[in-house]
């Protein structure tokens, strides 16, 4: 009975470590494996910023280094989330601006943003002609 058991529980601990690695050599795993201790540190050094309104709401997400925009109330206008990264000056000298128009409208921007630069992002609302008005502050992370 006893031999039973350990032999069950050793083909089921490896059953698990071999989950996810069929046809990935010695070199692909090894690679995989560099990518997320480097993952894991850096996600440890960033951080998330969200502001949110009742029209709408930004966020910088920095583990999926993306920019989000959501317009969460129907009423005409739409909201924008400006994000800027190399903070010199007020606001920053890179950036750009996601735009999400109709309400329950959701759209995630790919960021791109070097690891460990300071963020700014804030929550504008926006007419028809994309302008922003009514801005929010600015508001700080880490990517």
């Amino acid at each position: 009975m006893r031999v039973h058991i350990h032999r069950t529980v050793v083909a089921a601990v490896g059953a698990v470590l071999l989950t996810g690695t069929a046809g990935a050599g010695p070199t692909q795993a090894k690679g995989m494996e560099a990518r997320g201790t480097e993952t894991k540190k850096a996600e440890a050094k960033g951080k998330d910023v969200v502001v949110s309104t009742s029209p709408g709401m930004a966020k910088f997400d920095h583990r999926g280094d993306k920019v989000i925009a959501w317009d969460k109330k129907a009423d005409g206008y739409g909201v924008a989330t400006d994000v800027m990264w190399n903070l010199g000056g007020e606001p920053g000298t890179e950036g750009f601006t996601v735009r999400a128009k109709g309400a329950g409208t959701l759209k995630p921007v790919p960021a791109g943003i070097p690891e460990g630069k300071k963020v700014a992002i804030r929550l504008c609302r926006i007419g028809d002609d994309n302008a922003g008005f009514s801005c929010t502050a600015w508001h700080y992370g880490r990517a």
